[in-house]
Formats: C-alpha cells, sequence, structure tokens
C-alpha cells in the first residue's frame, strides 16, 4: 500500500520561515494564519520553488495567453519535478524570526511605590 504526502510549494522564502517557525512570536494576523495554515499542513511538506520556475509566473512575465499551450512548463511544471523527489531543489529555512518580519512584542512595565504611615503596620507588642 502507497501512501503519499502531499508536497507544497511557495516562491516566498518569508512565507516558508513563517511557516516553520512558531507561529506565536508573529503579531495576530500572522499568527492566525501560520496557524490556520498548520491545521492541515506540517511544516516539513512546504519546499521552495524560485519565481522563475513557477509555472504560475509565465503570465506576470509577458507571456501570452495563446503561447499557454505550447508552454511545456505551464503543463508539467519546471523539468526537476519530473524527477524523483529526492532530486528536487532543497533549502532549509530557520525556523526562527525571518529578519523582514515583525515580531510581536510585549512592553513590561514596572512600578513601585513607597507608602509612609503613622501607624506601624504590624503590632509588635501583642
Amino acid at each position: 500500500m502507497h501512501l503519499y504526502t502531499a508536497v507544497l510549494w511557495s516562491d516566498s522564502t518569508v512565507a516558508l520561515s513563517l511557516i516553520k517557525g512558531d507561529p506565536n512570536r508573529w503579531k495576530t494576523f500572522v499568527c492566525n494564519r501560520t496557524t490556520e495554515i498548520l491545521q492541515y499542513t506540517t511544516p516539513s511538506q512546504w519546499r521552495h520553488c524560485t519565481g522563475t520556475e513557477k509555472p504560475a509566473d509565465h503570465l506576470t512575465r509577458g507571456t501570452f495567453p495563446s503561447q499557454l499551450p505550447s508552454l511545456e512548463s505551464w503543463w508539467h511544471g519546471p523539468k526537476w519535478l519530473n524527477h524523483d523527489s529526492d532530486a528536487w531543489p532543497t533549502k532549509d529555512f530557520p525556523s526562527h524570526s525571518h529578519p523582514s518580519v515583525e515580531v510581536e512584542s510585549l512592553k513590561i512595565e514596572s512600578r513601585s511605590f513607597y507608602v509612609a504611615t503613622t501607624e506601624p503596620i504590624i503590632d509588635i507588642s501583642r
């Protein structure tokens, strides 16, 4: 019996760093998005595909729709996708914050009070 695992691709190194990081470190919006992604996937399923190899980007790079029927990568993806998954490109992303991502930080506030009284707080004569 063969079990298959979905492999998910992104050309965004920032998105991949967020997915592979701890969602609780990010601001609320990003935390909610990454938490939702991680409900259905695992970080190990995600891989990087450079923008130049991403077939969906052909149209944003000036390819006309009339050219798509003869564009091999549009229909079959990058050439390396036809090889065993061991030959697919890999790029590790740190599980810590990406430099261009803002991490929510909590400001810790401390206040001191001095209370003076003429009456003793503790009655030591008892």
